[in-house]
């Protein structure tokens, strides 16, 4: 648990330092002469996300996307609910092998 913990708090730590690093790019940026560059750059990642969402709006309304869509995500489902009852498998055979007397009945 300690390292699951640990992990997270790593993954934090370097999401921050990574923030804070482009943060300061971003700022220099900014003020040189490839701040004109930077601002164009993030218009354009600006329009091409909206352009994003209205083709995912668009989409939404076709009838056919939208049971691709659902039967995607009943094979999704599906798929996960098998994973995960082969790892309550696996772990309820692994604690049921470390029980004195598991499995002499």
């Amino acid at each position: 648990m300690a390292d699951l913990q640990q992990g997270w708090k790593d993954a934090a730590d370097r999401l921050s330092a990574l923030a804070l690093k482009l943060k300061l790019t971003y700022q220099e940026e900014r003020e040189g002469d490839a701040g004109q560059g930077l601002r164009d750059a993030l218009g354009k990642l600006s329009d091409a996300v909206g352009n994003v969402f209205e083709a995912v709006e668009a989409a939404a309304k076709d009838e056919a996307i939208r049971e691709d869509a659902r039967q995607t995500a009943t094979s999704v489902r599906d798929a996960l609910a098998n994973a995960f009852g082969q790892v309550g498998d696996d772990l309820r055979e692994s604690f049921n092998r470390r029980k004195p007397g598991a499995g002499d009945e």
